[in-house]
C-alpha cells in the first residue's frame, strides 16, 4: 500500500484515479490504522511537533474520501453500523474485510474514529470495551487486560494481521512477549495465540521454535547430498531432526557452539524468520561436528573441495556434490 494525507489524496484524485507513487490505478482506499497509531504515539511524546488548529481545519476540509469509498458494497446504520436484511453484497452478513490495496490514506482525525463515529468493531482488538465480534478461544489465554480509548495503541500481528493492544513498553514481567526480540516485528502468537491458519508459532522462543524438516533441507550449504548424508546418520543412530535440534540447542547452551548473531540463546523471543537462519547454522555446526568415520559409507571417502563450504558448484551440480565433501573450510583462493 501507499499512504497519503486524506486532505492532500482527495486534491489529488480531482485530477487522475492513479495512485501518485506507482501510477497503478486504484482499487481501494483504506484508513492505515498503523501509521495513524504511530503518528499520534509520536504527537503524545512531541506535542510541540502538532499541526496547528488551522491547518488541521483546512485538510478536514480537502478531505473528500467518504465513507462508501472506504468500506464499498456495504451500508452501515449512521448509528450501530448494521445493514439492511435485503443487502446482497458479496459479504453477505459480514462486515467488510480490511484488505490494503494499491492505495492507503491517512487522514486527520484520530485512528479510531472516523468523522467522530467509531469504527467497525471488527477494527477493535478482543481486549478493547467497544469490541464486537467473536472471542475465539487461545492458548495461551489472553492476559487480563481492557484497552482505554484514549490512551491505549494498537499494533498489527505480522503473521494474522490482527490488531492486539500495543503493551511492548511495559516493564510487568506478566504481560507476554509480542515482538521479536531481533527484528522489533510485532507478533500476536505469545500473547493470546495467533488466529493465522497454519501459524505454529510464529514469535516463540528459540528453543521451543517448531521447524520443519523442508525449512532446515538447506541447511548445509544449500547442498542436498550433504543434507542426504546428515539424515542417513540420524537414522542410523535412530535419532530424528527433532532430536538433532534439541541437541543443537544443548550445546548452544553449554557454549560449545555459538551462532554468528551473538544475542541469540536458547531463551530469546524470536519470530520464524530470524530463527531460522541461527537454527541453521547450528544444524551445520551439528553436522560438522561428526566424525568421518561415523558417516554412511558414501561420505567418508570423499576428497575435500577446494572451496569448501563457500563452493557454488555444489548447489546445482549433484555429480560435484556427491563427489567432494563440503563441510570443511576453503584453501584455495584463486
Amino acid at each position: 500500500m501507499h499512504c497519503y494525507c486524506g486532505g492532500c489524496y482527495s486534491e489529488w484524485m480531482k485530477d487522475s484515479n492513479k495512485c501518485p507513487a506507482c501510477r497503478c490505478k486504484v482499487k481501494r482506499v483504506n484508513r492505515n490504522h498503523l501509521v495513524n497509531n504511530l503518528v499520534e504515539a509520536f504527537l503524545r511524546a512531541n506535542p510541540g511537533k502538532k499541526r496547528s488548529e488551522e491547518d488541521l481545519k483546512e485538510l478536514n476540509e480537502k478531505n473528500k474520501i467518504t465513507r462508501d469509498m472506504l468500506y464499498p458494497k456495504r451500508r452501515y446504520d449512521d448509528d450501530d453500523y448494521s445493514h439492511s436484511d435485503t443487502d446482497n453484497s458479496e459479504y453477505g452478513s459480514s462486515p467488510p474485510p480490511f484488505i490494503g490495496g494499491p492505495s492507503s490514506f491517512f487522514g486527520s482525525g484520530s485512528a479510531s474514529n472516523f468523522g467522530g463515529r467509531p469504527i467497525p468493531g471488527q477494527f477493535h482488538c478482543r481486549q478493547c470495551p467497544t469490541y464486537v465480534g467473536p472471542s475465539p478461544s487461545s492458548h495461551p489465554p489472553p492476559p487480563t487486560f481492557t484497552c482505554s480509548p484514549s490512551s491505549t495503541n494498537h499494533i498489527l500481528c505480522q503473521c494474522c494481521f490482527l490488531p492486539m493492544p500495543d503493551r511492548r513498553a511495559e516493564a510487568d514481567s506478566n504481560t507476554p512477549p509480542q515482538k521479536c526480540a531481533l527484528c522489533n516485528q510485532p507478533f500476536c502468537h505469545m500473547y493470546w495465540g495467533c488466529s493465522q491458519p497454519g501459524c505454529n508459532g510464529c514469535l516463540s522462543l528459540f528453543k521451543d521454535m517448531e521447524v520443519s524438516e523442508a525449512s532446515l533441507s538447506s541447511s548445509i550449504n544449500e547442498n542436498p547430498f550433504e543434507w542426504n548424508v546428515l539424515k542417513d546418520y540420524l537414522q542410523g543412530q535412530s535419532k530424528t531432526v527433532k532430536d538433532m535440534l534439541r541437541e543443537c540447542i544443548s550445546r548452544l547452551d553449554s557454549g560449545q557452539h555459538h551462532c554468528s548473531d551473538l544475542r541469540i540463546t536458547s531463551d530469546v523471543v524470536t519470530c520464524r524468520r530470524c530463527a531460522l537462519t541461527p537454527m541453521k547454522q547450528l544444524v551445520y555446526l551439528y553436522r560438522s561436528d561428526i566424525p568421518t568415520s561415523d558417516l554412511p559409507e558414501s561420505a567418508r571417502r570423499r576428497p575435500d573441495c577446494h572451496w569448501g563450504k563457500n563452493c557454488r558448484t555444489q548447489k546445482h551440480n549433484a555429480s560435484h556434490a556427491a563427489r567432494y565433501n563440503h563441510v570443511c573450510e576453503q584453501t584455495r583462493t584463486s
